[in-house]
């Protein structure tokens, strides 16, 4: 082995070639160089260094003044909360699949302060900084009613798993209002999908020009890490930024969606159903009345049923029944019989229900009861 490297050493003085580096050179250039571009990245951002490999970013933003006016107690998720124990909770990822093999490069938080919302953004510059990223973290997510994005299935499990595997111990937080299940219930009817972007153009009323889509912030971080492209990476803090800010506007929509849902082009059926499964029954009804539609008029028949207005709900029944309605026919069959019990009126409802084994017992039920000289009236 010595000969063979005195002839390659030999060579490669005869072809002119410069002596290789010694590997630690190479590695402390490297180190430097990381360096130097952590230190620019962190001036073209206004960013601070509070532990290597991790910038922090501050800043405070304008509240949108629906969400100072709005009713958060409409939306059930957020009953009983605070405005000032709300966090918008945002992340930008390595990948898009989840999981423990992809990590949380930029985390966006923001609170409501001195009537502003208050922006924290944690940058990874490498790897080194991860547990740094989530001790930084901690005290914003401390007792908090975290806002989310689709939080809920990706975000926070994903943010609780690589704090995990940094050796982070994340405090409790006091729930999660995932903002995208009440977009799908107040405007899923009438959106082609539900991305953040999409939403934010055709619900509020601002669509994004020159922003980077976020699909595409895996690449510029990877290209940050590799080759210190830090031009694309400003860009996705950008991005984050705006995205926090947008949750704030939209949490105030959806609160007010739910309160008069025909006034913010929302589904009053699908608010409706919300309320009514947090046994906000009163509030179910208020919204259903405006609605319109043969939806709306099962739902309030279905609503007032639940809340013990049963006659209240039958002259709904009789006009869904009127335009072919089953569930309404037989929930007559089913009034007349154990609430009236006029078993004729229930046989004549009962009969016209679909043809089926349902209908032939109650039907079959029911005359055996007329024929014992069951109650009729």
């Amino acid at each position: 082995m010595t000969d063979l490297s005195a002839r390659l050493a030999r060579l490669r003085r005869e072809a002119g070639a410069p002596r290789p580096a010694p590997l630690g050179g190479l590695a402390e250039r490297e180190r430097r160089r990381r360096a130097a571009a952590e230190r620019a990245l962190a001036a073209r951002l206004g960013a601070r260094q509070p532990a290597p490999g991790l910038l922090a970013l501050e800043a405070r933003l304008p509240l949108p003044r629906a969400l100072a006016a709005a009713p958060l107690e409409a939306l059930p998720e957020a009953a009983g909360v605070a405005p000032d124990e709300l966090v918008f909770i945002d992340t930008e990822t390595t990948g898009l699949a989840g999981g423990s093999g992809t990590a949380v490069f930029l985390l966006g938080l923001a609170r409501i302060e001195g009537g502003a919302l208050r922006l924290r953004q944690l940058l990874l510059t490498a790897f080194a900084g991860e547990a740094a990223l989530y001790e930084a973290a901690a005290p914003w997510l401390r007792g908090a009613a975290l806002v989310s994005y689709n939080g809920r299935s990706f975000d926070l499990p994903l943010i609780q798993a690589r704090a995990r595997l940094a050796g982070v111990a994340l405090p409790a937080h006091r729930g999660h209002i995932d903002l995208l299940h009440g977009v799908r219930r107040a405007w899923g009817h009438r959106l082609a999908d539900c991305r953040l972007a999409r939403v934010e153009a055709e619900i509020l009323g601002r669509p994004r020009r020159g922003d980077l889509p976020g699909s595409e912030a895996p690449a510029a971080w990877l290209a940050w890490l590799r080759l210190g492209e830090a031009a694309t990476v400003a860009r996705v803090v950008a991005h984050n930024r705006r995205d926090v800010a947008v949750l704030a506007e939209l949490l105030a929509r959806l609160a007010h969606a739910h309160r008069a849902p025909h006034r913010h082009g929302a589904d009053g059926v699908g608010v409706a159903r919300a309320l009514a499964r947090a046994g906000r029954l009163a509030e179910a009804c208020a919204v259903i009345a405006a609605a319109e539609g043969v939806a709306a008029m099962r739902e309030r028949a279905e609503l007032l049923r639940r809340a013990g207005c049963t006659e209240a709900a039958l002259p709904l029944w009789r006009r869904l029944a009127a335009v072919g309605d089953a569930g309404a026919v037989e929930r007559l069959a089913k009034y007349h019989e154990h609430v009236r019990r006029d078993f004729a009126a229930a046989l004549a409802w009962a009969e016209r229900l679909p043809p089926g084994p349902a209908r032939a017992r109650r039907c079959a039920r029911l005359r055996r009861r007329l024929a014992a000289g069951g109650g009729s009236r």
